[in-house]
C-alpha cells in the first residue's frame, strides 16, 4: 500500500528528483503535491566524466558515485564506478548472455546490487551483488522474471519488474518469499530504502509524469 507520494513535472525531472529524495528524509506535507524542481533545490550538480550509455541506475556513497548503463548496440551491461568529482575509476562488464539490461540499483553496505535482465518483459534477469571497492561479484541468483529496479533491507532483496507490474522480495540467495502486484499505476524504476521506508521512483503509465512513493 502506498502512504505518500511526490508528483514530479516530466519524467525527465524524476531521475533528477530522486537523487535528491533518496538522499535525505521524507517530504513533509507540503511537498506531497504537483512540486517543480526548483521548489524542492537541487543539493549537488556533478558532469559525470568517461564512456558511458544510456544511464539506468545511480547510487552514491561518502566517496564513489555508480552508474549502470546499457549499451544497445553491442548488448552490452555496464557498471560505471566515479569519484565525487565525476571523474571515471573503473567499469565493470555485467552481461550475461541474453541478458544486458541493467536497472536501478541499490547500495548495501559494502555492495551494491544490480539486475540485469532480458531486454524484453516476461523474460529472466541475474540479481548481481557487487563488492563496491573492488568490483568483483560476490553473490547472483536467477529469476524467472525481467526485473527493471532492486534494492535490499536486511536479509530482503526487493525487486520491480518490468513497468513495475509486480514487486518481488526474495532471500539474499534468491529463494522467493512474496510476489504481490503493484498497487499503483507507476512503472517504477527505482527502488531504495529511506529510513527504514521502502522509497519508490517511476513513471505515471500512460502519462509525462513522474511519481516518488512511499510504499508499505
Amino acid at each position: 500500500m502506498m502512504t505518500r507520494r511526490v508528483f514530479v513535472a516530466s519524467a525527465l525531472s524524476f531521475r533528477i528528483l530522486t537523487v535528491a529524495i533518496f538522499a535525505t528524509a521524507a517530504p513533509d506535507a507540503a511537498i506531497e503535491v504537483l512540486s517543480p524542481l526548483d521548489r524542492i533545490g537541487a543539493h549537488e550538480v556533478r558532469t559525470l566524466q568517461g564512456d558511458m550509455f544510456h544511464v539506468q541506475g545511480l547510487e552514491m556513497d561518502g566517496e564513489s558515485i555508480y552508474v549502470t548503463s546499457v549499451d544497445t548496440q553491442r548488448k552490452r551491461a555496464f557498471l560505471h564506478k566515479l569519484t565525487r568529482d565525476g571523474q571515471m575509476v573503473a567499469s565493470l562488464d555485467l552481461t550475461d548472455g541474453r541478458r544486458y539490461h541493467p536497472g536501478g540499483i541499490a547500495g548495501d553496505g559494502g555492495t551494491i546490487w544490480v539486475p540485469v535482465a532480458e531486454y524484453s518483459a516476461d523474460s529472466s534477469s541475474r540479481i548481481v551483488q557487487i563488492d563496491r571497492a573492488t568490483l568483483k561479484v560476490v553473490s547472483s541468483f536467477v529469476v524467472s522474471d525481467h526485473v527493471g529496479a532492486v534494492t535490499v533491507n536486511g536479509a530482503t532483496v526487493y525487486g520491480a519488474n518490468w513497468d513495475a507490474r509486480r514487486i518481488y522480495q526474495w532471500t539474499r540467495h534468491g529463494a522467493k518469499l512474496a510476489d504481490r502486484a503493484n498497487p499503483t499505476q507507476v512503472a517504477y524504476q527505482d527502488l531504495k530504502f529511506v529510513d527504514g521506508e521502502l522509497v519508490a521512483a517511476g513513471v505515471m503509465r500512460g502519462q509525462f509524469t513522474g511519481a516518488i512513493d512511499w510504499l508499505d
